[in-house]
């Protein structure tokens, strides 16, 4: 993962929780949120959401339900885990909405633009 956010590697970020010994066997990444990791645990009766704070290496429990989670329990979910992230990744959490907003007002505000002048202009 770069310092930017962008360039984010789940099998690298899957590796470095598995070498810190914080994934379990049936385990699975759900989603990944600045430098927090959401994880989530089927164990029979209910599901166990975990996340790991990937500046300091720490797995939380964040809460468990009978039945998984839904598209506004993902909003939730990282919600929860910019209240319990460390101060870095608080950081990165609350930042990556506005890396968002650079991000798309760079592609069609000076991207795009580059792209069709010179279509326009090799014929």
């Amino acid at each position: 993962m770069t310092n930017d956010g962008l360039n984010i590697c789940v099998a690298d970020i899957r590796n470095k929780i598995y070498e810190a010994g914080l994934l379990r066997t049936d385990e699975r990444m759900i989603l990944i949120a600045g430098n927090c990791v959401l994880l989530e645990h089927f164990t029979g009766k209910k599901y166990s959401y975990r996340m790991v704070d990937l500046h300091v290496i720490k797995a939380k429990h964040l809460f468990s339900r009978k039945k998984p989670l839904t598209e506004n329990g993902y909003q939730r979910a990282v919600e929860t885990m910019l209240v319990q992230a460390s101060p870095e990744g608080r950081l990165a959490i609350g930042d990556s909405r506005i890396r968002a907003r650079e991000l798309l007002n760079h592609i069609f505000c000076s991207i795009l633009p580059d792209f069709l002048n010179r279509r326009l202009f090799q014929y």
